[in-house]
């Protein structure tokens, strides 16, 4: 009985890990740690901008999308880092993505490349806002008292 369950929790397992929500997940990790330091809420490079769904899918200065979804084939983002475009390739410099990180954004693309909720709701308005906007960094100021009608 206890190879039964074991077998089971495999089983399950293997679906968590198969589900489309990891394969999001693992695309997530990836556009974060390879693509985002230049095309994130910080830098832009070329006008693309790949942490919001809306963005991606508007695509850069060219105009063209970088994520198809549904369509890796079509997606220029496939394009670039599986270096099928021997004029662009991404990331320009450093290592290149692995074979298995191109499946997961290939899988993820076309799966329709969902994006979490937060990354289009204009949530990320105060991670883009500078620092020097917050208020810890404004000059102290010294309001004028209100005058009270009623001394209790």
């Amino acid at each position: 009985m206890d190879a039964a369950r074991g077998l089971a929790f495999l089983s399950f397992g293997a679906v968590l890990f198969a589900s489309p929500a990891s394969d999001a997940g693992g695309a997530r990790q990836i556009l974060k740690t390879r693509c985002l330091p230049c095309h994130g809420a910080k830098a832009q490079m070329h006008g693309l901008r790949l942490d919001r769904r809306a963005d991606a899918l508007r695509g850069g200065e060219s105009g063209v999308p970088a994520v198809t979804p549904g369509s890796s084939a079509e997606s220029l983002l496939i394009k670039y880092v599986s270096g099928l475009d021997k004029d662009v390739v991404m990331p320009p410099v450093g290592a290149r993505l692995t074979a298995d990180e191109i499946a997961v954004l290939r899988k993820w693309i076309d799966g329709g490349a969902e994006w979490p909720a937060l990354a289009d709701s204009g949530a990320t308005a105060a991670v883009v806002r500078k620092p020097s906007e917050h208020w810890a960094f404004q000059p102290v100021a010294h309001p004028a008292v209100p005058k009270l009608d009623d001394a209790w």
